[in-house]
């Protein structure tokens, strides 16, 4: 039991280190991390909420929006927004699956990555406008997000040699040798159905039977951009996953604006 809480305290802090900034040490990658993805995700949630109730206090309702958005490209570095940018430069520009990866790894910013950020933050905004009641849409955004990013984790396979997005698919309990075999059937399912477990308990805790759509729209969005991503550079890199990041986060804020 004492080894079991040992090993999860590593993989949660592991998980912290690499999609939070906030300061617990050395960042060190355990094999299991992207279990814990979903309950890193539920913290980020629960400052979120924090931070809403106490800006609303002071601040009318659309400068609080703004602060919470500020918050959480804070909390996470900016890691996932210059992802989703930089994929989309890479996406809509890149003629063939060098130039676009060569393009993701511009550390510049190019126009279309400008206009996508511009017209991601707006639709967050947006639609943080009009949700009524802001708790469980801030609790499972992050949350769901940072699930769809484990279960890309897994389903997925590495476009570079190289890289964060390599990096956690070496320690995925799925990875091989072969890029190309990432995707076989030797990765153990027990990390993914645990994580989603844990998920789909909070979601239907929060939604009931709602959030089934909720889930289904997010699996269905998360294969997209997977299918599309390996038609265009072969796999999945790290800031395709910050690009899936994003756009569920405005999926289920787009699920509660409604």
């Amino acid at each position: 039991m004492n080894r079991w809480l040992d090993d999860w305290g590593k993989n949660f802090f592991s998980a912290l280190s690499f999609l939070t900034v906030i300061p617990i040490g050395k960042r060190e990658i355990s094999k299991h991390s992207l279990v814990c993805f979903p309950v890193v995700g539920f913290l980020i949630g629960l400052i979120l909420v924090l931070a809403n109730y106490f800006l609303t206090k002071f601040l009318p309702s659309s400068i609080t929006n703004l602060f919470l958005l500020v918050i959480l490209v804070i909390l996470t570095g900016g890691l996932h927004i210059d992802g989703f940018a930089d994929t989309c430069d890479g996406f809509f520009a890149g003629k063939s699956q060098e130039d676009t990866l060569r393009i993701m790894d511009d550390p510049h910013i190019g126009a279309r990555g400008v206009i996508a950020l511009f017209f991601l933050l707006l639709s967050k905004f947006l639609f943080l406008e009009n949700i009524k009641f802001k708790y469980p849409a801030l609790l499972l955004m992050p949350m769901v997000s940072r699930w769809a990013m484990a279960g890309a984790l897994v389903f997925g396979q590495p476009a570079k040699e190289e890289g964060l997005g390599r990096t956690f698919l070496e320690h995925s309990p799925r990875f091989r040798l072969s890029a190309r075999q990432v995707g076989g059937a030797g990765r153990n399912p027990l990390d993914i159905l645990f994580t989603s477990i844990i998920t789909l308990i909070v979601v239907f805790f929060f939604q009931g039977f709602k959030g089934l759509l909720l889930i289904l729209g997010t699996i269905s969005l998360v294969y997209a951009i997977l299918k599309y991503s390996d038609k265009k550079i072969n796999g999945i890199t790290g800031d395709v996953l910050g690009a899936i990041n994003e756009l569920i986060e405005l999926w289920v804020l787009c699920f509660f604006s409604f």
